[in-house]
């Protein structure tokens, strides 16, 4: 297997397009960069912000030194179970239907922390979950998982032993509405829908069709828009954690609103939405919250402040059409969609609406699907000459893999 040693160090890191040296032993990965490992014969992904000393891989483990304010999150889409070695700091995993997920957080009262994260050959199990659930836990030693069905609370003693409880969660408030959503499809329809907001933190209120209600979408949206950041936790059944805070304040969410002029209250804002989400957006890492909201500014040339602009930055994460509509995004789209398809858009045709619509509002998949991303990847680079870096790239990606639209 290609690169059976992939060994991260500060000296040789100059050279790699996809990290950048912040400071003396200080590495900030601003790409997810893939770790090729070798038993279980898969990749790992180091997401983006995460900040190490050092990495280094060997066939089943990857060994880290982190300092104090690092943070370090490992993304198996082959939904491996990846454990850390005992180590002074918060570890998080979450298991979904898509990916394993272990972010990685030193204490400050650590100076820091040298550790082994081993890949096991188990791939993570969702207890009582329908497709696309999800479980997450937090802390360094309990984990806690939810779907509408149950709650399923994992903890490990020290001396490894787990024991695993299922419980009923707290019922939803219930009643009927009827709305007309806008498809990842393109397609509009009056379709009638249960009107819930769940009450249960951090676990968002579906529909029959298992899509996230309007109700659950503007209840998040009011939580983040607030400012309010004890709002944001209670919502997602959380504790507060200040230094991943200052992470992806410096990282993902400078990145955001590089040169928008915003004011201190709607960066705090912004933060507080990339590192917690809302239940409605928890299967997204903090990377891809953080590219929903920039989605949304290379839309519509503003970042969200208001309850209703937050809104549509939920509706566009969970692939739905948002309430605003911008003429200049769609012309640009549509143009896009001549370069790529060699033909003017139809409109009328549900995949050549819903190709424009993904790159005029960066709409995402419900269900994503990795390969088809990587063949996107591969398409837009032979259209366009170069890989793909901006909000409105990445948004033709998405088309292309999604939307259905051919030449």
């Amino acid at each position: 297997m290609r690169n059976k040693y992939f060994i991260i160090i500060l000296i040789a890191l100059l050279a790699l397009p996809l990290i950048t040296v912040q400071a003396a032993n200080e590495v900030t990965f601003s790409q997810d960069t893939t770790l090729d490992m070798v038993s279980p014969d898969t990749n790992v992904t180091v997401l983006a912000s995460s900040i190490v000393d050092s990495l280094t891989t060997g066939d089943s483990s990857i060994t880290v030194t982190i300092s104090t304010g690092g943070l370090l999150q490992l993304r198996s889409t082959g939904r491996y179970i990846m454990s850390a070695s005992s180590v002074d700091a918060d570890i998080t995993n979450a298991c979904t239907d898509s990916y394993y997920d272990l972010t990685v957080t030193p204490r400050s009262s650590a100076s820091g922390a040298s550790f082994v994260v081993t890949v096991s050959s188990t791939t993570c199990t969702v207890p009582g979950s329908s497709p696309g659930g999800s479980s997450s836990s937090s802390s360094s030693s309990s984990s806690s998982s939810s779907s509408s069905s149950s709650t399923t609370t994992t903890t490990t003693d020290t001396t490894g032993t787990t024991t695993t409880t299922v419980t009923t969660p707290a019922p939803t408030t219930t009643e009927t509405a009827t709305e007309t959503t806008g498809k990842t499809t393109a397609e509009t329809s009056t379709v009638a829908e249960t009107k819930k907001v769940s009450a249960t933190p951090g676990v968002p209120a579906t529909d029959s069709s298992g899509k996230v209600t309007i109700e659950q979408q503007a209840a998040d949206a009011a939580a983040v828009a607030s400012g309010d950041v004890s709002q944001v936790i209670a919502t997602m059944g959380v504790s507060r954690n200040s230094t991943a805070e200052t992470n992806y304040n410096k990282t993902i969410v400078a990145n955001v609103i590089k040169g928008a002029g915003v004011t201190a209250a709607v960066s705090s804002t912004i933060t507080n939405f990339v590192t917690y989400g809302t239940p409605a957006t928890k299967v997204l890492g903090a990377g891809e919250r953080g590219g929903v909201v920039n989605s949304y500014r290379a839309a519509f040339g503003k970042l969200p402040a208001t309850s209703q602009e937050w809104n549509d930055v939920i509706k566009i994460a969970n692939g739905r059409w948002p309430s605003q509509t911008n003429a200049t995004a769609e012309k640009r789209a549509k143009t896009s969609f001549k370069t790529i398809y060699l033909r003017e858009a139809n409109m009328s045709n549900a995949h050549d609406n819903a190709a424009v619509t993904v790159m005029a509002y960066g709409l995402r998949p419900a269900d994503r699907k990795l390969n088809s991303e990587k063949t996107a990847i591969k398409s837009f680079k032979a259209i366009f000459g170069s890989a793909p870096t901006s909000a409105t790239n990445w948004d033709a990606v998405r088309a292309i893999a999604y939307s259905g639209a051919t030449r």
